[in-house]
């Protein structure tokens, strides 16, 4: 377990991360570059209320970009999902947390 948001009220985002650089395709099928080990995110220090989320970003070199996950325009954490696993091999991604009603933090597992 790796925190990357410390449990706040305010805004914040996490410091860039680096996930499944060295987990190799091992399933059959996945010959195109998917990955098989996931990396999972979540809330700590209680649930997330409505309108609250934690967004997955990505750097194209000069700004932080929402990136698009499972079609949920970045939302990986919210109301309804205090966990979420994303597969793949991502350079330079980090999560941002908007303002929340209690403190919250993320965490990656």
């Amino acid at each position: 377990m790796t925190v990357l948001i410390t449990p706040q009220t305010g805004a914040a985002n996490s410091e860039a991360i680096d996930i499944n650089l060295q987990k190799p395709v091992t399933q059959t099928g996945f010959d195109n570059g998917n990955y098989t080990t996931g990396c999972t995110f979540r809330v700590t220090g209680g649930a997330l209320g409505s309108e609250e989320y934690v967004k997955l970003q990505y750097n194209d070199g000069t700004n932080w970009i929402d990136a698009e996950v499972d079609g949920d325009d970045a939302k990986i954490l919210d109301e309804d999902n205090a966990v979420k696993t994303v597969y793949g091999r991502m350079t330079s991604v980090r999560v941002s947390k908007s303002v929340t009603s209690a403190a919250r933090g993320v965490e990656v597992v």
